[in-house]
């Protein structure tokens, strides 16, 4: 399947707004703080209002409504509402193609799922998990460019794993694509500049994990979302089990308390189907 002439053959990729470029940079500087923040989200009235409405949801059960970012900041914290702001920028970005099978909500819910559960398994690591949150919310951003830009490769792809009861990337390896959702999504990441990190995971978060330049945030993801997939927490268009290399993951996300982080995850999918609606 020829998938790398329809990307390179794109013109027009979507481009990551300011606003989300800024705070993804926000993450990679140890002095950043609540006023950086605020000041950022000040400028776009829109992601604004849509962070306020999220602070003001049943699930956050104020007793009086935020009306300041300031406020919510303070309420909510700074890592916490960063995360929403940029998963509010990147879900609104792209030109979702809902078909049977593949549908928005569960896409983005799956995609948060991992993100969520990454930042918890880094929490136990000596590594940033803001950085991990960002990787899991976008390690399946190739499947967007995909859907968006080659639909019908991405639906015989699709079809192909539900038929044979696949996960996606073990169908684009049986279809033999030229170019699978992780590279289309390294492609991405370098386009829009994102931490090299970033684009490392994304390209390599099928690897073995000792194979990658990021084994920690690889075997993370991986953990995350195999965690994700067994709670049916979204879906990323899988359809069957996406097996992390679990002697790796061990080895890499060692004194990580695996039942903690689903028991947390279980309480958090009322809060991670909020983000996604707003």
């Amino acid at each position: 399947m020829d998938m790398k002439k329809i990307i390179d053959d794109i013109i027009e990729l979507p481009i990551l707004p300011e606003v989300a470029t800024t705070l993804i940079k926000l993450i990679e500087d140890p002095d950043s703080s609540a006023n950086d923040l605020n000041d950022v989200l000040i400028s776009d009235a829109a992601l604004s209002a849509k962070l306020l409405k999220l602070v003001n949801s049943p699930f956050y059960g104020m007793k009086e409504p935020v009306t300041s970012l300031k406020k919510g900041i303070v309420i909510l914290g700074f890592r916490t509402i960063r995360s929403m702001a940029i998963s509010t920028s990147v879900v609104d970005l792209f030109d979702f193609i809902e078909f049977d099978g593949f549908s928005q909500e569960e896409f983005w819910v799956h995609s948060l799922g991992v993100a969520t559960a990454s930042s918890l398994i880094t929490e136990y690591l000596d590594i940033q998990n803001d950085t991990a949150f960002v990787c899991g919310l976008l390690h399946d951003i190739g499947k967007l460019i995909m859907n968006q830009y080659a639909q019908n490769e991405f639906k015989e792809i699709l079809f192909y794993a539900k038929d044979s009861n696949l996960c996606f990337y073990d169908a684009e390896v049986k279809l033999g694509v030229d170019m699978n959702h992780a590279e289309i999504g390294e492609f991405l990441a370098k386009k829009w500049n994102l931490p090299v990190s970033v684009q490392t995971v994304i390209a390599d978060h099928h690897k073995e994990p000792e194979d990658t330049g990021e084994p920690v945030l690889v075997s993370a993801i991986q953990l995350a979302n195999h965690v994700c997939e067994q709670l049916k927490i979204g879906t990323g268009g899988n359809y069957g089990p996406i097996v992390p290399n679990h002697k790796q993951c061990v080895k890499f996300c060692k004194g990580v308390n695996i039942k903690d982080i689903i028991e947390t995850l279980k309480t958090s999918v009322e809060k991670i189907r909020e983000m996604t609606n707003v």
